[in-house]
């Protein structure tokens, strides 16, 4: 499976969710393994090296479950052609090296097909081996503030309707002509809640002993 989509618009989120719908220890699961081209990947003059690791990691984690999970986060930012390297794992081989090669759950995350590195020019697109490629769309305001209400509900913090709108004014929004989409969709939700938190708690506070103080 392959994301796409804006920032902050639900990838990791699903692919969270379906490391929860397959393992007990959801993403803390030994079997998910988890790369960030920014972090794994940096530098594209070592691409052969990192092509290396990565055929290594991919074997030795099917070694130890042949359902492993494994997420590629950031792909577009990954070196042209490092994701050939998973290519002989999915090429429906029934072994390689003594491995069941024949990865069961791969989910491949990426912001766009375009631009000079990830998806671009790989053999998984030109063999047809990804078998679903999911868009997700930019979050409109509306999703901005579920997302508020539901990061707030889980830190069970009281607010009010005007601390929320705050909130949610708080993020950016596009195009400058009618602001409907959210730059960074959900993405710096809990930053911006929890810069605010003490605020929100402390005006809660006061409006509560106000409240008590006026029966």
């Amino acid at each position: 499976m392959s994301f796409h989509g804006w920032t902050g618009s639900g990838k990791n989120y699903l692919a969270k969710m379906i490391a929860k719908a397959i393992y007990k220890k959801a993403m803390r699961s030994q079997f998910v393994h988890q790369y960030v081209a920014t972090h794994h990947f940096p530098n594209v003059e070592e691409t052969d090296k990192y092509k290396e690791q990565l055929r290594t990691w991919i074997r030795a984690n099917l070694s130890n479950c042949e359902r492993s999970l494994f997420i590629f986060d950031e792909m577009d930012k990954m070196p042209i052609q490092l994701l050939d390297a998973i290519v002989p794992f999915l090429d429906f081989y029934d072994h390689l090296n003594g491995i069941d090669s024949l990865m069961e759950e791969i989910i491949q995350i990426s912001a766009y097909n375009e631009g000079e590195g990830g998806l671009k020019s790989s053999r998984l697109i030109n063999k047809h081996l990804i078998d679903y490629f999911v868009p997700f769309l930019p979050l409109e305001r509306k999703h901005v503030v579920m997302c508020f209400k539901d990061y707030l509900r889980s830190l069970n913090v009281n607010y009010t309707p005007e601390q929320l709108e705050r909130l949610v004014d708080s993020i950016s929004y596009f195009p400058r002509e009618t602001p409907i989409y959210a730059s960074a969709g959900c993405k710096q939700v809990v930053q911006r809640t929890d810069f605010m938190l003490d605020d929100l708690i402390r005006e809660s506070r006061l409006a509560i002993n106000n409240y008590s103080d006026e029966l």
